[in-house]
């Protein structure tokens, strides 16, 4: 963990320095130091049960050099309980599969990306849940700190290079921004590596505690095309203009780098769109849309100096044949897997 304590330095050096009214040129170097080497990162999908370190070689294919590792916790809709580590959960949302997971891809010379869920029951992501009562607020964020200081704890322990404090908590973090501004802090004092927070792509500019982190982090689902079905290449790049122009502004005023904490597309007509704007009638496989929009993401953003790198959504390690769930965000044994290991490389 030394040069990861010495790098978290020489950031917030830089961040300070930023913070202190840097102008566009020394910004741009600033960020260009912690922004050294793109993460070329995958999202693993927490397998239900154990797995080998043969089963995660799979990702060497599209020379991923991050994983995220995924634990989970469940919370139910108005109900400010939070439970985890449960004997009911897969084996990989559970601790033991997350520090198994971590020795794993450390044992490949992977870096690590623990990145906590919580999912909502009877309502699904995290995004919406918001709760009545102050006494159910109170006591979602104790168990919700229980939670996050359990996997910091982990995450120092197997020397885990970044651990994600939260995951796309679109309404808590507006209603609440106090409660993340103190448990930052609380984080720091059990875990030394680099901090971020995943927010959603339309939600980041809501998030206060920024200043807090090492990097902006955006699970980053931005529709860059309208409704095209078979975009060519110049109408995706086109459509990723806008989105950079933004999100450059934003890290400057920021003073840190973009990292995007998930990112990709499913393998259909409209990918580029947003996969929430497909209606399931019009839901038709298309792996050449997926590897299309991949193309160029790697040809727009990913070039941007500010831009930290990303971890694809998703992979998974269970050694099914992947390649027949044709609709799915997963690129493995698609066309997509061949873009992604070139640039990835």
């Amino acid at each position: 963990m030394t040069w990861i304590k010495g790098f978290i330095g020489v950031v917030a050096v830089l961040v300070a320095l930023v913070g202190c009214g840097l102008k566009a040129g020394q910004y741009e170097k600033a960020v260009n130091t912690s922004v050294s080497e793109k993460m070329s990162g995958v999202s693993l999908v927490a397998p239900p049960r154990p797995m080998s370190i043969d089963d995660m070689r799979s990702i060497n294919r599209v020379n991923a050099g991050w994983v995220s590792v995924i634990p989970f916790g469940f919370s139910r809709a108005g109900q400010g309980n939070l439970s985890y580590n449960t004997s009911g959960q897969w084996w990989g949302e559970r601790k033991e599969g997350a520090q198994k997971q971590i020795e794993f891809a450390h044992s490949l010379g992977k870096k690590v990306l623990l990145k906590p869920h919580v999912w909502v029951m009877g309502q699904g992501w995290p995004g919406d849940y918001i709760l009545d009562k102050e006494t159910e607020w109170q006591k979602w964020e104790r168990d919700y700190k229980a939670f996050i200081l359990d996997y910091a704890a982990l995450a120092e322990s197997t020397g885990v290079e970044m651990l994600c404090v939260g995951t796309e908590f679109r309404q808590v973090v507006k209603i609440r921004p106090q409660f993340w501004e103190q448990l930052v802090p609380e984080i720091r004092e059990v875990y030394s590596g680099l901090l971020t927070y995943a927010a959603n792509w339309d939600n980041y500019e809501n998030v206060t505690f920024w200043g807090q982190l090492d990097y902006i982090g955006i699970d980053a689902y931005f529709p860059i095309t309208q409704d095209l079905s078979n975009p060519n290449a110049d109408e995706l790049d086109e459509g990723w203009e806008s989105i950079i122009n933004n999100l450059k502004e934003y890290s400057q005023r920021q003073g840190r780098p973009i990292l995007f904490t998930e990112y990709g597309f499913r393998s259909i007509d409209f990918c580029a769109a947003g996969h929430y704007n497909v209606p399931e009638t019009q839901i038709r496989p298309n792996q050449q849309a997926q590897a299309d929009a991949y193309a160029s993401f790697f040809r727009t953003i990913w070039q941007e100096s500010w831009f930290a790198g990303g971890f694809l959504w998703k992979w998974f390690t269970d050694g099914d044949s992947h390649g027949r769930r044709d609709t799915g965000f997963t690129p493995q044994e698609k066309m997509a897997e061949e873009v992604i290991a070139k640039h990835y490389k």
